[in-house]
């Protein structure tokens, strides 16, 4: 593979990286770099669903691109999305919020284009998981772009399978809680078809997305006259199971949090790690119980990657990803406070103890709190 690689076209890299992909199997270090020259190399010549398939097969595989070889692809994107049929679109969608890639102005433009003029051949699968991308990337459709989508998805809404609906309503909340998108005729009509499903017809993801979707609509669209839903009493009980299995199961305290935690040791500032609140849904990486603080930790996951960096350093990227936005406004209705400690402020201190507790110290001060 690392002999042939320098002499492949397009599709044959978009086929070898894929076979990878669907085989799960990541290829060895030398391979992969053979690839990844490739792909720099062929992406110019790419073809709708050489470029899809190249990014999908690397969102699949969990690998990051380097900085050369997605700016390679990101310029493939923009070049042939007036040619892309739906999977195309929905595969590169889907790629961009796996790899938590926040598309430049000008890939986001021609994305959405493309979603307007494809929408009305999208079939269930491709509809979900554009919605779900969309709603991942913190991304409000404009309003041709979400009115396309719905009438796909009233469409559709009749062929979904539980992985389908299940993204479509947690992409649909997402986006009406965080960004105030009107829900379109088809939220209830999709609803409904999940009413119509036993627990059993969800994997647990599936059902833990859909408890999460409930939270959404019972905290901030229940006061809305259009968004009456129905609730199966499955959802409080077996969704509702594996939410809290997911919480219980991801509760895990990083080194920078453990040292944020000395910090306040040090200070005197009476706290808890990994504080699970009262209603039992959410873990606080650190609660200030004498102040309803919630203290959150953003490490690198909490941030997008942006174009002139590879995803697996975020060297730079200050954009908070949506899903931690969400988390803030979940926990605000729980806590007095939320506050954020952004691993890039607390990072350039390097290992000194002193500025990182004068760091912190400011921070509490902002906050009222004087120690």
């Amino acid at each position: 593979m690392v002999r042939v690689a320098p002499g492949m076209v397009p599709q044959a890299l978009a086929n070898t990286v894929w076979a990878y992909a669907t085989l799960g199997r990541a290829p060895e270090a030398g391979t992969w770099e053979a690839l990844e020259t490739a792909a720099v190399r062929v992406a110019p010549g790419m073809v709708p669903q050489a470029l899809s398939s190249t990014v999908w097969a690397y969102a699949t595989l969990g690998r990051a691109p380097e900085a050369g070889t997605w700016e390679a692809l990101e310029a493939a994107t923009v070049r042939v999305t007036p040619g892309m049929v739906p999977q195309n679109l929905s595969n590169t969608l889907w790629a961009y919020a796996t790899l938590g890639r926040s598309p430049k102005a000008e890939t986001w433009e021609a994305l959405e284009a493309a979603t307007v003029r494809v929408a009305p051949g999208m079939v269930p699968q491709a509809l979900a998981n554009t919605v779900w991308a969309y709603a991942t990337l913190g991304r409000a459709p404009e309003a041709e772009t979400w009115r396309a989508l719905g009438a796909a998805a009233v469409r559709v809404a009749p062929g979904m399978v539980p992985q389908n609906s299940s993204n479509t309503v947690w992409a649909y909340t997402f986006l009406s809680s965080l960004r105030d998108v009107i829900l379109p005729s088809s939220y209830a009509a999709v609803w409904e078809l999940v009413c119509n499903m036993e627990a059993r017809d969800f994997i647990a993801e599936e059902r833990m997305m859909l408890f999460h979707a409930h939270l959404m609509h019972q905290s901030f669209l229940s006061s809305r006259a259009t968004t009456n839903i129905s609730t199966p009493p499955w959802l409080i009980v077996e969704a509702r199971d594996a939410w809290l299995s997911r919480l219980h199961d991801d509760i895990t305290v990083s080194r920078s949090q453990w040292e944020l935690a000395q910090i306040l040791d040090k200070l005197g500032v009476r706290h808890e790690v990994e504080h699970v609140t009262d209603d039992g849904y959410f873990s606080i990486d650190i609660y200030l119980p004498d102040h309803d603080i919630a203290v959150e930790f953003d490490g690198p996951s909490h941030y997008y990657s942006n174009s002139d960096s590879s995803p697996g350093d975020r060297d730079g990227t200050t954009t908070r990803i949506a899903k931690t936005e969400l988390r803030d406004l979940f926990l605000g209705q729980r806590c007095a406070k939320v506050l954020t400690v952004p691993w890039i402020e607390f990072s350039k201190f390097n290992a000194s103890a002193v500025k990182h507790t004068l760091y912190v110290r400011e921070l509490l001060a902002k906050e009222g709190i004087v120690v």
